[in-house]
């Protein structure tokens, strides 16, 4: 991370500890760790805020500049049987399709 970065925490996150072993980095290099939790956000910006950032957050992921990790696609004729287990997977969403 460069100086002055911010790495922000959302979402399901690892049930291990995070290693920081490097402590200066967040002191001397301006460096912070923050959580996002959505409700607030949604709480606290104005609903044509939101309808902007929405949109952007949508074309970023069509467009390809952002991807997300899929673990399985299950159809959704299957999603009694097989979501259980698909979900047991870790790292990455479970899409459901149609």
């Amino acid at each position: 991370m460069p100086n002055g970065a911010r790495w922000v925490c959302y979402g399901k996150l690892s049930s291990d500890l995070p290693k920081l072993t490097q402590m200066g980095q967040l002191i001397f290099m301006g460096k912070r760790i923050e959580g996002f939790w959505l409700t607030q956000w949604m709480t606290t910006t104005p609903p044509a805020d939101q309808m902007r950032v929405v949109a952007e957050v949508q074309a970023r992921f069509a467009d390809g500049r952002w991807k997300t990790d899929v673990s399985q696609r299950v159809a959704l004729k299957d999603v009694i049987k097989n979501l259980a287990n698909a979900l047991k997977k870790g790292d990455g969403k479970v899409i459901i399709t149609p």
